[in-house]
């Protein structure tokens, strides 16, 4: 009876989410007047810097590890600390993004990821190094999933939402391609510190033309009646860090060595432990794929 009153519910709040984004588009449209370049440049900076991070430290790792004197598994994880916690968060980031408004979960997601760069830049020893660049990882999953909602709020037309949503792409492996050219010119030029600290002045800018109304309006918060599950986030933090965990260290540990077994394990755990808590939410999906045939409405 309780699930028949959740897939209700459900069925009801997927028509507000239709006519909310409906008619946030046409607010949105007179908003912009048309200057919808300068929204998607402005979200596509904070999109840059993270995918760029991805890359541009890898040409660095040389010079980090003589200046921190870290060993070869340190400086591993400088690099899959950030892939893991980013991964790890994604989907909860989304979600906490719906509840709470996909803008204000940007910016805290940009304002954690320049802060950490900064941090990044000056770090003295190297476990500052690795706390700041998992404090990078969450920044970052903070921003991806809503820079990508609020492309998809205010853009109007499939056709205009198509290309932003291309060109949103091309952003991220772009800078995913040139991170290493980046990483190395920085590098050559000053030290390694400055990949990091070029991060600082792109977010404050960026940081600054978002909080501007004209530039990215307040997204509803769509789901914001709705509690956030903490058990199911949990079950997903755990699952995808440990999904994470293995495809990142399972060649260098070797596949059947016990930390990957055990996080494999754990990924099944968590993954069937989240499907059960969200089976209504899996009822819902089928049904708001239905919605717009009209006998399904009734």
């Amino acid at each position: 009876m309780s699930e028949q009153r959740s897939v209700a519910c459900s069925v009801a709040e997927a028509n507000v989410l239709q006519e909310t984004a409906s008619s946030s588009i046409a607010k949105n449209a007179e908003i912009y007047g048309g200057k919808w370049w300068l929204l998607l440049s402005v979200l596509c900076l904070g999109w840059f810097m993270s995918a760029l991070d991805t890359t541009v430290v890898n040409i660095a790792l040389k010079n980090i590890a003589e200046d921190l004197q870290a060993d070869v598994a340190g400086l591993q994880w400088i690099v899959d600390g950030y892939s893991l916690v980013f991964a790890s968060l994604l989907l909860s980031a989304g979600s906490l993004g719906d509840r709470l408004g996909n803008k204000r979960i940007y910016l805290l997601g940009l304002a954690l990821f320049t802060v950490s760069s900064l941090l990044c830049g000056l770090a003295p020893a190297y476990w500052v190094l690795l706390l700041a660049r998992i404090l990078q990882g969450g920044g970052a999953a903070l921003m991806v999933p809503n820079t990508l909602a609020l492309i998809n709020m205010v853009f109007p037309g499939s056709k205009q939402r198509t290309r932003a949503v291309a060109f949103w792409a091309m952003t991220g492996s772009g800078a995913l391609a040139i991170g290493p050219v980046i990483g190395g010119l920085l590098v050559g030029l000053f030290d390694w510190r400055s990949i990091f600290f070029v991060n600082v002045p792109i977010g404050i800018v960026a940081l600054l033309a978002s909080l501007s109304p004209r530039r990215i309006p307040e997204a509803g918060r769509r789901l914001a009646k709705r509690g956030l599950d903490l058990i199911a986030q949990i079950m997903a933090v755990l699952g995808l860090g440990a999904l994470a965990f293995v495809l990142i260290e399972g060649a260098h540990l070797g596949w059947l060595s016990w930390p990957v077994l055990a996080c494999l394990a754990l990924f099944v755990i968590a993954g069937a432990s989240f499907c059960y808590v969200r089976r209504a939410d899996a009822i819902q999906c089928y049904l708001c794929a239905f919605l717009p045939f009209q006998p399904f409405r009734r």
